[in-house]
């Protein structure tokens, strides 16, 4: 199989952030990506 040209492939971007949230906070990956 043929790798794509370097402008066909996908780019990926990353993002680092902190949360300050209560101790008890229960904060789910998915939901929080959604409202991201």
């Amino acid at each position: 199989m043929k790798h794509l040209p370097k402008h066909l492939r996908p780019r990926w971007r990353y993002l680092a952030l902190g949360i300050e949230a209560w101790p008890d906070a229960d904060v789910d990956r998915r939901a929080f990506q959604r409202a991201l």
